[in-house]
């Protein structure tokens, strides 16, 4: 039990970014263009050798599959981003989007299987469950700690080509209203 919550919460640990709005100059006037990027961290490289910490020390044999790792993680960073970025752009003309973010936020970590298994989740609901890409994240770092075998590509790819489409989409969003930023804060 203990070896499967390591590698279950694997996907949650490794990601406690924000990204950070900033701005150049705090005290603009109305009229002025807003100077700002998303600032991000991405400390889950760096957790990598914790991860392998615990893993043994729990017990886990790394393989060599544990080398994809690392592409597990850049996938993963790729997709919290895709979404964190139109994520911003709605938040900065609808405030109360911050409590819906709660919500849908809490009801996402439920749907992703960190304290339970895949296999217990119905057949009927099985595909529709398997559309959450943190699904198969998951299982991804499941398979490569726990179960020391290399991860279905297919699938992942199809997560990192969708996680790709909405960050370059979320980034031009971004770019072409960050000008109005400084009017609506």
């Amino acid at each position: 039990m203990r070896s499967f919550l390591v590698s279950g919460a694997a996907a949650v640990a490794l990601f406690p970014f924000h990204p950070a709005l900033a701005q150049d100059d705090i005290d603009q006037r109305p009229g002025d263009d807003f100077h700002g990027e998303i600032v991000v961290t991405a400390p889950g490289l760096e957790r990598l050798d914790l991860l392998a910490g615990t893993s043994v020390v729990s017990g886990i044999e790394l393989t060599s599959a544990a080398l994809t790792l690392p592409a597990i993680v850049a996938l993963q960073f790729v997709f919290i981003l895709s979404l964190a970025y139109p994520l911003a752009v709605v938040h900065v003309w609808f405030r109360d989007t911050q409590y819906l973010l709660r919500v849908a936020l809490q009801l996402f970590f439920y749907l992703t299987p960190i304290f339970y298994q895949t296999s217990s989740i119905p057949d009927r609901f099985r595909t529709l469950y398997q559309m959450n890409p943190m699904v198969l994240l998951v299982e991804a770092y499941r398979d490569v700690l726990l179960r020391g075998k290399t991860v279905d590509g297919g699938p992942l790819l199809i997560v990192g080509a969708v996680s790709a489409g909405l960050l370059i989409a979320g980034v031009a969003l971004f770019k072409h209203t960050s000008h109005r930023f400084g009017e609506q804060l």
